[in-house]
């Protein structure tokens, strides 16, 4: 079921006391294949990897840690049929938070999809989906009063600094930044140095790591360099001339731009030496270890979805299932293409032989280092600790194929 009531702000106070005194979650690594009980701790080599996409023409070669420990977290998960059926039905309600609104973006259509699809029934599972604010998701998953929610690496090392200790991320489909610096033909910005004594908006001010990353990487830094400015979210304030850039999301502000007429120029971090990730699910561990199977079918019914959503003949659909969630109407051009970029992006960032929404660990590992050097966080949390691939290498063969099992209560 869905539901568009959001979660109040009191109960993040609330729950907020609750937060400080949960217990801390295991360490997790990238490449475990295991049917280890919850707690078991196993060893594993990942491979280096080298991909090119294609659409832009970038090589990116991926190295995971030569060796990492890992917490293992799905457990036996043995059970079939009626019995596992049973046993996701005793999880209860599971509660999903999209973080902001039903828009089509990665680690939340593919959930609205899972449930209009039926896949989360045919796992006897019952589902709620709820918009929210990133803030407030990250707190009450905390808690386990919402068991999973969609989030990326920067805020979510950021709560985890704060003291979220009871929080995982389970899945990760981006590799590459979601973020885009765009300009206007107009200013005559024709490369990154050109941005030295202009203004850069974004919706608070403060742009993403790596759009900074990018920028440092020419010798400019925020603040001496360039200025930021909080524009909020409507992207035509660049046309007023005090705002020389944005800092935003490749699936949004440049296309909003375009229709309005203006002529646009991006800047991509991963060309330019930047790091990121995007798309990612957040899971409370206190779920994970009390519901082992409720959640790997979670997992398995959302990717199973992913696998529908992302062939172009579903894209309306997909966009359409979130106009259906949604208070008045959606622009549909726009949202599909939100959908179509951000699918495009995950997919394109994903390295040949690793299965989507596993993480990568250099990636985040990378983009959190850099959050640390320009004191958006003070100290590098341990990265490892931050995530586990163990549900995800659960639900797919070798062929990196979600193992689907048909309804399971017939």
């Amino acid at each position: 079921m869905v539901r568009t009531k959001k979660i109040g702000w009191h109960l993040v106070v609330v729950f907020a006391t609750l937060a400080l005194i949960a217990a801390a979650c295991g360490d997790t690594a990238e490449t475990t294949t295991t049917t280890a009980a919850p707690g078991t701790t196993t060893t594993t080599a990942a491979p280096a990897t080298t991909t090119t996409t294609a659409a832009t023409g970038t090589t990116t070669t991926t190295t995971a840690p030569p060796e990492s420990t890992t917490t293992t977290m799905a457990g036996e998960a043995v059970l079939t049929g009626a019995e596992r059926c049973a046993a996701n039905e005793e999880a209860g309600t599971i509660t999903f938070l999209t973080g902001f609104g039903f828009f089509p973006s990665v680690s939340v259509a593919e959930v609205i999809a899972a449930e209009a699809l039926g896949y989360f029934d045919e796992m006897c599972l019952d589902v709620d989906i709820e918009p929210s604010l990133p803030g407030e998701a990250l707190v009450l998953v905390n808690a386990n009063v919402v068991q999973f929610a969609a989030t990326s690496y920067g805020p979510f090392a950021q709560a985890v600094q704060q003291g979220a200790e009871r929080v995982i991320v389970v899945l990760n489909k981006g590799h590459f930044p979601i973020w885009t610096l765009v300009t206007l033909e107009e200013f005559g910005i024709d490369s990154l140095e050109d941005f030295a004594g202009t203004t850069i908006g974004s919706s608070s001010g403060v742009a993403g790591a790596p759009i900074r990353a990018m920028l440092a990487g020419v010798g400019l830094e925020s603040g001496e360099d360039y200025d930021e400015a909080a524009i909020g979210f409507d992207p035509r304030v660049i046309g007023g001339g005090d705002i020389q850039g944005i800092a935003g999301f490749r699936s949004n502000q440049p296309e909003t731009l375009r229709r309005e007429g203006f002529n646009v120029i991006e800047f991509w971090p991963e060309e330019h030496g930047g790091v990121g990730s995007f798309g990612a699910t957040m899971a409370s561990t206190a779920f994970l270890e009390e519901h082992p199977t409720a959640a790997e079918d979670w997992i398995r019914a959302t990717l199973h979805a992913w696998e529908w959503a992302i062939q172009p003949e579903n894209h309306a659909q997909v966009v359409q299932f979130s106009a259906d969630l949604t208070t008045g109407d959606l622009n549909t051009e726009h949202e599909l293409f939100r959908w179509g970029t951000e699918s495009g992006t995950a997919l394109a960032s994903t390295p040949e032989g690793w299965c989507m929404g596993a993480t990568i660990s250099d990636i985040p590992a990378r983009e959190i280092a850099y959050m640390t050097e320009v004191g958006l966080l003070e100290g590098v949390p341990d990265v490892l600790a931050m995530f586990t691939n163990d549900f995800v290498e659960r639900v797919y063969d070798d062929e990196c194929n979600v193992i689907w099992p048909g309804p399971m209560g017939e």
